[in-house]
């Protein structure tokens, strides 16, 4: 009676369910996350072969001086001046009479072989003064200046940003000189190497 109430039983194949519309659809399923693709987008650009652009550039530079900082900040704010640093001290007083700049020209008679870096170091002589730490920031700001335009010149030549960014890094951390880091008065070399770099640059664009 039971049975009969409860009516005639269809049997349904297996699979039956798998075949009911499902509110995933595969374009959905398919579909990549937002964060995936713009994480794919700049793994790309870092390896791409593309020319520099300034917004890049700035990005570089806030990186090398933040390496800077952790490399060097210690060094600047407890080290000072060494050998020379104390000799162009005492020339610049000496022969300015206490730093009088309109007496400027008795200093840049000590280096009439090579002018520009007599008009260098008297303009570092009578902007920083006898400020030791100031004259060590100037020679780790002109080493990112090195570091940044030797980036400039490998992206100019099509070098990928990742490795550029990485020789970049270790050209400002490991100098073929240490004294050109920590030596002050030998921020002057970065300085003609960048110079250097950057008139390479102009050349090949």
């Amino acid at each position: 009676m039971a049975d009969a109430i409860k009516g005639p039983s269809v049997d349904r194949p297996r699979d039956a369910v798998d075949s009911e519309p499902s509110l995933v659809t595969p374009a959905t399923r398919a579909a990549p996350r937002p964060a995936v693709g713009r994480f794919r987008r700049f793994g790309a650009a870092l390896v791409s072969g593309t020319r520099p652009r300034p917004l890049e550039l700035v990005v570089a530079a806030t990186l090398l001086g933040l390496l800077a900082l952790a490399t060097y900040g210690d060094h600047v704010r407890q080290a000072g001046f060494v050998t020379d640093d104390w000799w162009l001290r005492a020339a610049w007083l000496l022969h300015t009479h206490g730093g009088d700049v309109s007496e400027v020209s008795n200093f840049l008679d000590l280096f009439s072989a090579r002018p520009a870096l007599g008009v260098y170091l008297a303009l570092v002589q009578a902007t920083l003064g006898f400020h030791q730490g100031m004259h060590l920031a100037l020679a780790v700001a002109t080493a990112i200046l090195l570091s940044l335009s030797f980036y400039l010149l490998l992206r100019t030549l099509r070098m990928p940003p990742l490795h550029a960014g990485v020789i970049a890094a270790l050209t400002l951390i490991f100098p073929i000189s240490d004294s050109l880091r920590l030596w002050a008065v030998m921020g002057d070399g970065s300085w003609a190497l960048a110079l250097l770099i950057l008139g390479a640059v102009l050349t090949l664009r």
